[in-house]
């Protein structure tokens, strides 16, 4: 197919692979991955976006730490380190009748002395988020890569109104040095 056919039947492209060690040139750093799977509903865990105090502390937590930068990374040379992936999961066999939300996620640095704490509107009135995924869109899939120092983490996903109910997958996805990755994980999940 010549590009001139391509471009003008496809708007789009999107390519998938398992992780995004596609952008990495060297052997040397890889990414490592976490997937959880997690459900909004309504008058428990669909708070919505978090403008709407009242209720965005509702909506699923999930923290994570970074223990160490790689080598490329702690000398400034890499522009992200991690990579956060939303995706709404709709049942396979019902999946072109479903609507999608508006989804989005924000990533909050947790202060030492709120290390141990379920985090309710306490933290989220007196913090901004560190990250977020950008503007809520109405789309089955969000993901964004940024940069975050060694400390404690928590993502929190939501769609943009309260009450909408839907299933999701997150992921999580941390570039580290592939002969550090056995002695000291670059990031854990707590």
């Amino acid at each position: 197919m010549s590009m001139e056919d391509f471009t003008e039947n496809f708007r789009d492209i999107d390519i998938c692979c398992l992780s995004p060690d596609f952008l990495n040139s060297s052997s040397k750093y890889s990414w490592t991955s976490t997937c959880y799977y997690g459900s909004w509903d309504a008058g428990t865990t669909a708070g919505g976006r978090p403008s709407i105090k009242e209720t965005f502390w509702t909506n699923p937590q999930f923290r994570m730490r970074i223990e160490v930068l790689d080598e490329e990374c702690a000398r400034g040379q890499c522009p992200e380190n991690i990579l956060v992936s939303l995706m709404q999961k709709h049942e396979n066999r019902y999946r072109s009748l479903v609507s999608n939300y508006s989804i989005g996620f924000n990533v909050y640095l947790i202060p030492p002395e709120m290390k141990d704490e379920k985090f309710s509107t306490k933290l989220f009135y007196r913090r901004q988020s560190v990250e977020d995924s950008g503007n809520f869109i109405n789309t089955r899939h969000v993901m964004k890569f940024f940069k975050l120092e060694p400390g404690e983490y928590l993502i929190v996903p939501s769609t943009f109104h309260p009450n909408e109910c839907a299933n999701f997958m997150l992921s999580i996805f941390a570039k580290t040095e592939s002969h550090r990755r056995k002695k000291k994980p670059a990031m854990t999940y707590v």
